[in-house]
């Protein structure tokens, strides 16, 4: 293990099974009475495979499988053997802090029925001196060791936080990093789980004020939830208000009428949230209004998403014509109005038809022929089959270059005339 070679993603299987191998030859010694044995075996073991995991491609994580196992058999051979919890400590401490694999993560934790007051009293003690190196950090600021040893001893402090139930020691610990909103949004949470609803708000408010202008959508979905379970419902559907303001769509609408109808403000949001969304469609270029829009063009897409999901079909289709919406939205436009307005549907169903075959690939040919079979299905039942006819000999012409459409045209019954063609796609 460990000889410093890389090791591709191709050989990783093999390698790792001959660790497997040594772990099972280990692992046979713990029931024969040498646990103290495998604990250092376990020790020497995974010291290679943190060595072999800084020169291979562990895409699976079948190496960092085997590590945890390892883990796991030397805490089952600690158990027999009883270790000096304080040398344990140590050990424990000193692996958690420098490892680049998370080894030995949450041993506070997870040693704690063999640490003991004792072992636990020195891993604490390890990890406050360490910690007390820690800096403070302000909005803004960052840490060369932010995702290295400064993650690692936060996350050992916060475990023994959690293990003493102490949330306001937790909090103290997480306040050592206020670089960003989502540190807010983990203090508001933390006085959440233990609790402490008030204090929870108070921390959601504090990281949406930290940047003005940039609000945290985190915070703001959060605080509409505390609000509400509060019964402060009119706090919560004033922040879903600026939760929608700030980025109008048909999801942050859903979220302003769930929390709107639990204030009994549904009727006036609904409409002032409506309002905006025409004036923002209306404001766009007039390409970008276009009837048949291109995919990666919203015009009204988010008003014909919300009034399709609330079943107004009329509305949504009229907000289409007038400010276009994505492709997947004329489809859906189409398939709901093909009984009630089959023309509209043939029509959207045949521009969809060439959108889709100015692309090349068979996924694209086959999107194109199932329009097909819902235009030939709606012009029968319209006793217009010689004009899907017509029309199908049209656009196999067309698109004649296009042999692998002609076959898919073909095979489902779809076939037209069609001139030999040499060419391929």
């Amino acid at each position: 293990i460990g000889q410093g070679r890389h090791i591709d993603y191709r050989a990783m299987r093999e390698y790792v099974s001959g660790i497997d191998s040594v772990y099972d030859q280990i692992a046979e010694l713990l029931p024969e009475g040498h646990a103290e044995a495998v604990i250092m075996l376990c020790e020497h073991a995974m010291r290679k495979i943190e060595k072999a995991m800084m020169h291979a491609d562990d895409s699976d994580g079948a190496l960092g499988g085997i590590l945890r196992s390892f883990e796991e058999m030397h805490h089952d051979a600690c158990v027999k053997v009883k270790p000096d919890p304080v040398e344990l400590a140590k050990l424990l401490f000193e692996w958690e802090l420098e490892s680049d694999w998370d080894t030995f993560h949450g041993s506070s934790k997870t040693y704690a029925d063999i640490l003991g007051k004792p072992g636990l009293e020195e891993y604490r003690r390890l990890a406050e001196a360490k910690w007390k190196t820690v800096k403070q950090l302000k909005l803004g600021q960052e840490d060369p060791e932010r995702f290295g040893k400064r993650f690692r001893i936060t996350k050992m402090m916060e475990t023994l936080a959690e293990q003493a139930g102490n949330v306001e020691a937790l909090v103290e610990i997480l306040k050592r990093d206020l670089s960003s909103t989502w540190q807010y949004h983990k203090i508001a949470c933390a006085y959440k789980n233990a609790g402490h609803p008030d204090k929870a708000i108070s921390w959601a408010i504090q990281g949406l004020e930290a940047v003005p202008g940039k609000p945290d959508h985190r915070l703001r979905e959060f605080l509409i939830e505390e609000y509400h379970l509060a019964k402060r419902h009119e706090d919560g559907a004033a922040q879903a208000w600026l939760y929608f303001t700030e980025g109008p769509d048909a999801e942050r609408y859903k979220k302003l009428i769930w929390s709107a109808e639990r204030a009994k403000k549904k009727p006036e949001l609904r409409e002032n949230a409506i309002k905006l969304m025409r004036e923002l469609a209306a404001g766009r270029k007039p390409e970008q209004a276009s009837r048949w829009s291109t995919p990666w063009t919203r015009g009204s897409s988010e008003l014909v998403k919300i009034f399709l999901a609330e079943g107004d079909i009329n509305t949504a289709w009229s907000e289409a014509t007038k400010g276009g919406c994505s492709e997947n939205l004329w489809y859906e436009l189409a398939r709901r109005r093909e009984t009630t307005h089959p023309l509209d549907a043939i029509e959207v169903y045949q521009k969809l038809v060439d959108n889709t075959l100015r692309l090349t690939g068979n996924h694209h040919y086959e999107r194109a022929v199932e329009l097909l079979k819902h235009i030939k299905g709606v012009m029968c039942r319209l006793q217009k089959e010689n004009q899907f006819k017509v029309y199908l000999t049209d656009t196999t012409n067309k698109y004649r270059r296009k042999r692998n459409f002609l076959k898919l045209v073909q095979e489902n019954n779809l076939e037209s005339k069609t001139p030999p063609v040499t060419a391929k796609d």
